[in-house]
């Protein structure tokens, strides 16, 4: 879904104390197909995927104009994504964990947060603007908004590519040489598009229609250099 911000420049300041919920990655894990499962596909398509992931909504900006807020330049551009990170209960924050800073309040000696990011408006999704707040504790201490003519965004998936215990091992159907198929095993660490791990494999099916690798076991039904269609036993 994409949210076009054409509007004119705009600045709102305010000050506040409001409480603010932090929003945490959440960890999913997923093994397909199950066992007894009869699974079809084509080349290049997984006949087992085994993934364990973090991730949490995000906004991926699609465009933006430079600019300045808050006397400093915004620091994200075209093709970054931020994950969602807090929330009160009018506007969603979405920034980069990384990204974050530390101050001391001046005329407090108090120490506070800070970012630059992009809100958006939980009663009207269509409305995102830039941001920069302020919080200590999960209290929201100060949020500058900026309407930004330009800025377009669309919702997508944000994958935490810090997480040290996520992983992806998928088995891959990569057609047939006579009576035997080819499959390709990958492992991805964390959440690495570059595989850890490739590993080419040959099963010869002329004298059994059963193949296993490492602690999974199948069963084929039928196969051609296009399409494979078997059965998880284990």
């Amino acid at each position: 879904m994409k949210h076009t911000v054409l509007l004119s420049l705009a600045l709102i300041a305010q000050s506040c104390s409001i409480p603010l919920t932090p929003i945490s990655t959440s960890e999913k894990h997923q093994a397909r197909p199950e066992i007894g499962s009869v699974v079809s596909v084509q080349v290049g398509e997984a006949i087992y995927l085994d993934v364990r992931e973090k991730t949490q909504e995000g906004l991926r900006i699609i465009s933006i104009p430079s600019f300045i807020i808050r006397d400093e330049k915004f620091p994200y551009q075209a093709g970054d994504i931020l994950p969602l990170q807090a929330q009160n209960e009018n506007v969603q924050f979405f920034f980069k964990e990384e990204d974050k800073k530390e101050f001391t309040s001046a005329d407090l000696q108090i120490k506070f947060q800070q970012a630059f990011g992009l809100a958006m408006s939980l009663a009207d999704n269509s409305e995102v603007k830039a941001c920069y707040l302020e919080w200590r504790d999960a209290v929201l201490r100060d949020v500058f908004y900026k309407k930004i003519e330009g800025l377009q965004v669309e919702k997508v998936k944000y994958s935490d590519i810090s997480c040290a215990s996520c992983y992806k091992k998928e088995l891959v159907y990569s057609g047939n040489s006579g009576q035997s198929i080819q499959l390709t095993y990958r492992e991805y660490k964390g959440n690495s598009q570059q595989p850890a791990l490739t590993e080419s494999l040959s099963f010869d099916l002329s004298k059994s229609t059963f193949f296993s690798f490492k602690d999974l076991r199948f069963e084929v039904e039928t196969y051609s250099n296009t399409i494979l269609r078997c059965k998880r036993l284990e």
